[in-house]
């Protein structure tokens, strides 16, 4: 009743009144695991845990935020060239080249011709390193340091997800050594049981005996069942290591 509270809390917002939660997907264990090498499970997980793109995300925008700023540290070479056509010719003087005799027309005709072309060039150098402004170099070092803590912390989740993934890989083949021992304990208490109930037939066992091996087997019983849950929390587990719950629960986000 505690558990299909905490769940109906937790997947709805409305007073639904005493609505029961049943369960349709019986708890069974499969009959192998068919775990991959632990190297391919960590692959697995780099490729599908959101939070680890959200970690390479971060990583990319903090270098992209260094290259901005480092701009501002590093020289700036201007090329200037210029090139200009004048046309010089006007009302004839004494003495004067005829060629530069005529008006507008002739003026024109100079400047595509190109007789008196004027042609420069230059090169400007600024922000050389050595007066670079402090401003800038503040920005940049503090874009270093951002870009150093998300690297560290990148590679502290990637530790991370390798030791949380070999974990849960162990503690799933943990849980299923875990029922299967729970299995055969719960054998032995039926064959215990069907003795005594035997014995008690042929008056050569007590009331108390039978009461107490049928004890014995709930309490098998109860520790099977228990040993069920914790293989399947231990898949759970798995899952949410490796990123896969929605895909092995057949849940599609769109």
């Amino acid at each position: 009743r505690l558990q299909q509270n905490l769940l109906m809390a937790a997947i709805t917002r409305d007073d639904i009144g005493d609505l029961p939660v049943v369960p349709t997907d019986p708890l069974t264990i499969p009959a192998s695991d068919d775990l991959p090498p632990l190297r391919q499970l960590i692959a697995t997980a780099l490729a599908k845990r959101p939070d680890i793109r959200a970690t390479r995300l971060n990583g990319e925008s903090s270098q992209a935020a260094t290259l901005g700023t480092s701009n501002g540290l590093l020289p700036s070479l201007t090329a200037i060239a210029s090139l200009t056509d004048s046309g010089l010719a006007g009302t004839p003087q004494s003495g004067a080249d005829p060629y530069f005799a005529g008006g507008l027309g002739s003026a024109v005709a100079q400047v595509f011709r190109r007789n008196f072309p004027s042609e420069r060039f230059g090169l400007a150098l600024s922000t050389v390193p050595v007066f670079v402004d402090h401003a800038d170099q503040a920005d940049f070092a503090i874009d270093q340091l951002q870009l150093r803590q998300t690297q560290l912390n990148q590679q502290r989740d990637l530790n991370q997800l390798a030791v949380d993934v070999s974990n849960q890989a162990v503690a799933l083949r943990q849980a299923r050594a875990r029922h299967a021992a729970a299995v055969k304990a719960r054998e032995v208490q039926e064959e215990l049981m069907a003795g005594e109930e035997k014995k008690f037939a042929l008056a050569s066992s007590s009331v108390k005996a039978v009461v107490l091996a049928r004890q014995s087997l709930e309490h098998a019983q109860s520790a099977e069942l228990a040993a069920l849950a914790g293989y399947q929390h231990a898949r759970i587990a798995l899952d949410q290591a490796l990123g896969e719950t929605l895909e092995r629960n057949h849940v599609e986000a769109h």
